[in-house]
């Protein structure tokens, strides 16, 4: 899948976009850019995929996750309410079990 962000214009928009999620979380680091996660929270099946509304978490409303972040201790999942316009992204533990990962091209 080739890397994208929901709603941009194009792709000069969305590197710009993600280049200002990164810088308004402190800078965060990057190796690989995320396109899928899947976890579990409370024995609970998570998929977060960018475009897409996170599925197995009702808690998120009908929100799209914006990006995904890997950073060197966690993965950080975005949304307009969560890391974006306000609050804290999804924070999910890189040493919990049953990750999967499907990153960007």
């Amino acid at each position: 899948m080739k890397f994208f962000i929901p709603e941009a214009k194009d792709n000069i928009q969305a590197e710009e976009v993600y280049s200002a999620i990164l810088k308004n979380n402190n800078g965060i680091k990057i190796n690989k850019r995320i396109f899928k996660i899947s976890f579990y929270d409370d024995e609970k099946r998570i998929i977060a995929e960018v475009g897409k509304q996170i599925d197995g978490n009702n808690k998120t409303g009908n929100q799209k996750v914006i990006a995904i972040v890997e950073t060197e201790t966690l993965y950080c999942i975005f949304l307009p309410t969560r890391g974006i316009l306000s609050d804290a992204p999804i924070y999910v533990g890189k040493n919990e079990s049953n990750i999967q990962i499907e990153y960007f091209d």
